[in-house]
């Protein structure tokens, strides 16, 4: 038996049609590096687009299939806080370097929900900017909501704000009617804060700034 004999016909065939191979065998091995890189990217794509930002929507009236609708009078205390955020900071001498802000205001409660009635977002001299909530936006139990000011919203600068006022029912103290009354339960029930991002260069920087109550009072008095 010849060494011929013991050599595979495909290995053969191979030999015998060497511009097939050149021609195929990169092709192949193109395929087998960038299909899988190609699937990664495509998930990760899919990833970014489910997490991109999308506005709260705020409460819609229902219509008349016997779902219930939002009456304010059923949450009669009313929470206001201030909230720093900066549209930019200074860095290098004086050069501004661009933020984009994310406003998160979190339930905290595992049981009941509360209503967002205004989110104002003002500029360094105090001008308002936007309103963000121009409806009420209800917040389930231990559910957030999120408003974003975009990097290249560049009104608000170095000193810019939000005034966010919140509606919710009290906890066992219902007497409460001011800031100096408002028991822990209830003013923890809210937490909000700000989260600015930036890049410049190769450098990043990230941080974040929490809300201040600054006032509390029972629609009851509000309205008397």
């Amino acid at each position: 038996m010849s060494n011929r004999d013991t050599i595979p016909d495909w290995f053969l065939w191979l030999w015998g049609n060497p511009a097939i191979v050149l021609t195929v065998v990169p092709l192949v091995l193109l395929l087998i590096v960038f299909v899988p890189v190609w699937y990664v990217e495509g998930r990760l794509e899919n990833i970014e687009q489910r997490l991109s930002y999308r506005e709260p929507q705020p409460y819609v009236p229902p219509t008349a299939d016997g779902s219930k609708s939002i009456d304010l009078s059923d949450y009669p205390l009313r929470l206001k806080y201030y909230v720093p955020c900066y549209s930019h900071i200074y860095h290098h001498g004086g050069r501004p370097l661009l933020l984009e802000s994310t406003l998160s205001v979190r339930n905290t409660n595992p049981d009941s929900s509360f209503v967002v009635t205004s989110v104002k977002y003002y500029s360094t001299t105090g001008e308002l900017v936007k309103e963000y909530a121009p409806k009420p936006i209800p917040v389930d139990p231990l559910a957030t909501i999120e408003f974003l000011v975009e990097e290249h919203e560049e009104k608000g600068g170095s000193g810019a704000n939000f005034l966010v006022e919140v509606a919710l029912t009290p906890g066992t103290d219902q007497s409460a009617v001011s800031l100096d009354d408002l028991p822990n339960e209830d003013s923890s029930r809210v937490v909000i804060e700000a989260v600015m991002v930036g890049s410049s260069g190769t450098r990043s920087v990230a941080f974040a700034r929490p809300a201040v109550l600054t006032d509390a009072v029972s629609a009851t008095v509000e309205n008397n």
